[in-house]
């Protein structure tokens, strides 16, 4: 039974053709993920109370982009400008110190930094 004031989650629906099951052939639908980021502190309350074990590490694509025109496509670290293509998003906070997932947590850097930006 669903707590009252709570979303339901979006039915998954069956790819097209012969009905399979969308979660075994390793498809994810966008829809659900957005509503498991958006729940995901009650959700893992009725787990086990540890917000951190529900953290999802990558951004969506929505949030990358509002990131990139945020930044208007500029590099922090090297002051550059990059098309979308050549970024990519990176925690402010890094995700194995406690950043979440979230857009204000968003920053777009291009390849080469957050690839030394990773090795350190």
């Amino acid at each position: 039974m669903t707590p009252p004031n709570r979303e339901t989650p979006p039915a998954i629906s069956p790819p097209s053709g012969p009905a399979r099951d969308t979660r075994r052939d390793g498809r994810v639908d966008l829809a659900d993920v957005e509503w498991l980021v958006r729940n995901r502190k009650d959700v893992l309350t009725r787990l086990n109370g540890d917000e951190r074990h529900l953290s999802i590490r990558a951004f969506l694509p929505k949030m990358a982009r509002t990131a990139y025109e945020r930044q208007k496509g500029v590099c922090p670290i090297c002051g550059k400008h990059f098309a979308i293509e050549d970024m990519q998003a990176d925690h402010i906070v890094p995700w194995s110190k406690g950043g979440r997932t979230t857009a204000d947590n968003c920053q777009m850097l291009c390849k080469a930094d957050n690839l030394r930006k990773s090795a350190t």
